[in-house]
């Protein structure tokens, strides 16, 4: 013996069935692409290497190494403030053999002494 269905199943089953009919085939292909590309980016979360941003480096510094960001953005600042105030944007020698490289009175970079990041 079957059992009845209930209406408001009935209703929401022809609902669907119309919202189905209605599919616009660009729509469906941009929620594939959309789902393809979610799947692929799992995949690959799952293989890449781990990888720390310079903003989680300089809070590892400053929180577990106790490095006091402050005092060395001053030190820099002894170093070059009244240079850059004269000279404006540049390169500035700084202790260590480093360049501070200066754009818009602001300390963008510090290279080395060969001009290098590394």
């Amino acid at each position: 013996m079957s059992r009845a269905v209930p209406s408001h199943f009935q209703t929401r089953e022809a609902e669907l069935r119309e919202q189905l009919a209605n599919l616009h085939p660009e729509a469906v292909r941009r929620q594939r692409e959309k789902l393809e590309q979610a799947l692929n980016d799992l995949r690959n979360a799952s293989t890449r290497e781990p990888k720390v941003s310079d903003h989680a480096l300089l809070r590892y510094c400053e929180r577990v190494m106790g490095a006091d960001l402050n005092d060395i953005r001053d030190r820099i600042l002894r170093e070059i403030g009244p240079a850059v105030a004269v000279v404006g944007n540049g390169k500035f020698p700084i202790t260590g053999g480093a360049v501070a490289v200066v754009r818009e009175s602001t300390v963008v970079t510090i290279l080395n002494g060969e001009g290098q990041r590394e």
